[in-house]
């Protein structure tokens, strides 16, 4: 009985053996190769978020602006019409920047973005374009994440209908949404 003892104290002071070690290293590395991925698209899709939410503004600023009366001289009215194209701002990708982010540039959000009511003005991860066609128009955010060169495209289109109204919302679609 005493020789038991001795082993038994001997073996719980010693500490972890190698194999366990090397069991509790290997349960790590399997929780590491599961949850690193998944926080990895989570983190993406929390950027998506800018691109929906914005496009989303874009569309109720065109809407918007159909839906004033404009007047002119002499008292009638213009006929209604969407603001015209706003090309892709900013022109560059976000990622060319060190933290592949756009920074804001107040000047770049004139024109067409102005009438829209739209205006980015702190650090984003999305280029953003407005194209009308007749009574059709398109808000489209494109996007380049993880800087791969696989772009990420969410877009909103509205037309205007024959009573002159245009539809409250929409539904965005999303082409590689987390590439």
């Amino acid at each position: 009985i005493e020789t038991m003892i001795k082993r038994t104290r001997r073996h719980s002071q010693s500490g972890f053996t190698l194999i366990e070690f090397l069991i509790v290293v290997l349960i790590i590395c399997v929780i590491a190769t599961v949850a690193i991925p998944a926080f990895m698209q989570w983190i993406r899709k929390t950027k998506t978020n800018e691109a929906a939410e914005n496009v989303k503004r874009i569309y109720d600023g065109a809407r918007s602006y159909y839906m004033q009366e404009r007047g002119i001289q002499g008292g009638a009215t213009n006929a209604r019409k969407f603001p015209d194209n706003a090309p892709m701002t900013p022109t560059a990708t976000c990622c060319s920047t060190s933290d592949d982010k756009c920074q804001p540039d107040p000047a770049a959000w004139s024109g067409a973005w102005k009438d829209l009511g739209f205006v980015m003005d702190q650090p984003h991860y999305y280029q953003y374009e407005f194209t009308v066609s007749g009574a059709t128009f398109t808000a489209l955010a494109y996007g380049d994440l993880d800087c791969d060169g696989v772009i990420s495209t969410f877009a909103m289109s509205g037309s205007a209908a024959a009573d002159g109204s245009v539809p409250v919302s929409a539904p965005i679609t999303k082409n590689h949404e987390l590439e």
